[in-house]
């Protein structure tokens, strides 16, 4: 209690208040109701706020969106790191109960020797370490010194908070300073090891700016998504001249943006199926309703694009990377219009029938997108999704949860769909290849 920050006081003091309305069904509660519950002081009230705010885990739905707050004691006693070798989860929708099943749980996403300490993080990773360690020192009140926060230190370009470099053709990236830190140090490339000539405070201004929109987006988000999507549509491109996706706040960015399109893409389905429902066209027609193949992609791109940044700053096996790619396998699902613009190809047959690693690779630098359609979309489809499903199965262990029941689902569809478009175009007398 005598170690808390300063700036915890006010959110712990309307944490209090509201616990004691909450236990006494009351207004005023006074302090004859609360003494039922043991606590016959405010400094009892600060202790158990304070020890449940330490001690508890952010609860999330099965694709990682935060939907409240849990405790374990058990899985509390596991310490920190910024570089975990496990990850709490919450795996099950509750539609989906399992009988004797504990919902939380603690999955280890690299291989953990006998005697070896159990590390989760309590701070989102992808954050830069100026932040992580805000956030631990606020909440939890120590100051990380792992392998990864140690690193920063040793002058190592951590992708989170780094600039690229300007030079044509080197895709090194230079370290940026903490904000409110003076760095007398030279601004070089990790990679090509030369100066850099960049003004550090055009791109420090970049990122302050980045940051208040990234704010204020997060505010906006569900009471008004289109102010949401200005903020992030106009900062993402100024962001990107300086810094790669991978940093901080273009990731957080990135990720937002991608939330709002592909809200904003469900709305132009439900709007275009109700038109065809107008027309008096029925599903029982045989007519779907397909939306433009690049107002599709638009979407596909953003997903490719923010992948490519989550597989680099969160490790292998982290749940974070197999939602992610879920979400754009689902999306390479989408029925589109294939004659709403020519067929251009960024990534070759070859590599939508094969590693769709490449396709990330291709896609992160990419003004405008233009994926395969026909087969070749439903080869690149297919192998995303077997590739989520096998990071859903490593990040949250057994099956892979909900969201991979959902995987698998979309795996059987596309794959009879493939089967479907193999057979008329088979009819057409057109050859088939792969």
């Amino acid at each position: 209690r005598e170690s808390l920050p300063p700036t915890s006081h006010q959110a712990l003091t309307l944490l209090s208040h509201s616990l004691a309305r909450y236990i006494t069904a009351s207004d005023h509660p006074s302090p004859e109701a609360l003494s039922k519950f043991g606590i016959n002081s405010a400094r009892d009230l600060l202790d158990l706020i304070s020890k449940f705010t330490v001690n508890s885990f952010t609860l999330t739905n099965p694709s990682l969106t935060s939907v409240g707050v849990a405790v374990s004691p058990l899985a509390a006693l596991i310490n920190h790191s910024c570089e975990p070798n496990a990850v709490v989860v919450f795996p099950r929708s509750s539609a989906v109960p399992q009988p004797g099943s504990d919902p939380l749980e603690v999955v280890a996403i690299k291989d953990i020797a006998a005697g070896e300490e159990v590390l989760t993080s309590y701070v989102d990773i992808s954050l830069p370490r100026h932040l992580r360690i805000k956030d631990l020192q606020e909440r939890y009140m120590f100051t990380c010194t792992c392998t990864a926060c140690s690193r920063v230190e040793d002058g190592t370009a951590d992708p989170r908070e780094a600039m690229k470099c300007e030079r044509p053709g080197c895709n090194g990236l230079i370290p940026l300073p903490a904000p409110g830190t003076e760095s007398r140090k030279k601004l070089v490339c990790s990679t090509c090891k030369q100066e850099s000539t960049a003004n550090l405070e055009d791109v420090l201004d970049a990122v302050r700016l980045g940051e208040e929109a990234l704010e204020r987006a997060m505010a906006f988000e569900l009471e008004e998504p289109a102010s949401a999507y200005k903020y992030t549509s106009n900062m993402i491109p100024l962001l990107s001249r300086h810094v790669p996706f991978t940093a901080h706040p273009l990731l957080a960015l990135s990720r937002l943006h991608l939330t709002l399109l592909i809200s904003k893409l469900a709305s132009a389905f439900e709007d275009l199926g109700t038109s065809l429902a107008d027309d008096g066209i029925s599903s029982k027609s045989g007519s779907v309703a397909r939306l433009p193949k690049d107002q599709v992609d638009e979407v596909c791109s953003a997903a490719a694009r923010s992948f490519a940044a989550i597989s680099v700053v969160f490790p292998e096996g982290h749940p974070v990377r197999g939602v992610a790619l879920a979400e754009l396998g689902k999306l390479l699902c989408v029925d589109v219009d294939q004659d709403a613009q020519a067929i251009e190809h960024i990534v070759s047959p070859a590599v939508a029938a094969s590693d769709p690693t490449t396709v990330f690779a291709s896609l992160e630098n990419a003004e405008a997108s233009s994926f395969p359609a026909g087969e070749e979309r439903l080869k690149l489809a297919r192998n995303v999704l077997l590739r989520a499903r096998a990071e859903l199965r490593r990040g949250f262990g057994g099956e892979g949860g909900e969201v991979a029941r959902q995987v698998e689902e979309s795996i059987r569809n596309v794959e009879k769909e493939w089967k479907g478009w193999r057979k008329v175009v088979a009819q057409g007398g057109l050859e088939i290849t792969g």
